[in-house]
């Protein structure tokens, strides 16, 4: 049976810090709980602010969260924020992930299951790998407007990101590929979603590296060192324009 618990203001998290690992809020496998602001249209959203001790949400079962701050979780390994198990799922809209700390991975997110995110932004996070999320296993879909530009997605190998729906044109994404190949894999879509109007929306955190149009890791080293004659690589050109080179300007109309 599903359950929905309504928050408003700050809500304040304790944890013992001397337990195996410790969570502010277990879901467990088989439950359903959505966790949600009282007023959704309100221009400030309620917080969930952990005690530093401990990391603020684990999920092995479903869990919905719409219009809140997580602020404050911490964790000695990995998912200072949340942590999603194999079982679990998670579904983040118009929330804030900020100052979230874990020594290892995720810093806001641990993700081994199955996440979609739809307006949501990450800051101030820290972690080894994947300051706002790592990726380990399952699927990570985006929609909306996701803003991540100082927190990075780390993706491991063989894992990819899901644009569901066209990203607002603000969005901006870092990505930290685990597998630096050229030709790699790091974003897909669904069908009716035009990928080449979305990669400018993402940026490697390497900036040698670039996200092709078809979704796949670019080097620009290569490309350079590779090349007998001077190369010119353009960037951030919107899908759709045309650029002019002309012995002595380069125009983008």
């Amino acid at each position: 049976k599903p359950y929905t618990i309504y928050v408003d203001g700050t809500i304040e998290e304790t944890v013992d810090p001397t337990s195996v690992d410790p969570t502010a809020i277990s879901i467990t496998s088989g439950k359903n709980i959505t966790i949600k602001s009282v007023n959704s249209s309100g221009e400030t959203k309620p917080v969930i602010q952990g005690d530093g001790n401990g990391r603020i949400i684990f999920a092995s079962g479903t869990v919905v969260l719409e219009d809140l701050v997580l602020k404050g979780g911490n964790n000695t390994t990995s998912g200072g924020g949340i942590y999603v198990s194999y079982t679990g799922v998670l579904t983040m809209k118009n929330c804030t992930i900020t100052d979230c700390n874990a020594t290892n991975l995720g810093g806001g997110i641990y993700l081994t299951a199955n996440a979609t995110l739809i307006d949501c932004t990450f800051s101030g996070n820290t972690a080894t790998n994947g300051k706002a999320l790592y990726l380990q296993d399952g699927t990570l879909n985006v929609n909306g407007k996701i803003q991540s530009s100082t927190d990075d997605f780390y993706i491991t190998t063989g894992k990819t990101i899901t644009i569901q729906s066209p990203l607002s044109t603000d969005s901006s994404i870092v990505v930290t590929p685990s597998d630096y190949t050229v030709g790699t894999q790091i974003l897909q879509t669904d069908s009716d979603v035009n990928l080449e109007n979305e990669v400018n929306k993402f940026k490697v955190s390497d900036d040698k590296w670039l996200i092709s149009s078809t979704g796949t890791l670019f080097s620009l080293e290569a490309q350079t060192n590779e090349a007998s004659e001077n190369v010119a690589i353009f960037t951030n050109i919107p899908a759709g324009s045309t650029v002019t080179v002309d012995a002595s300007t380069l125009t983008n109309k």
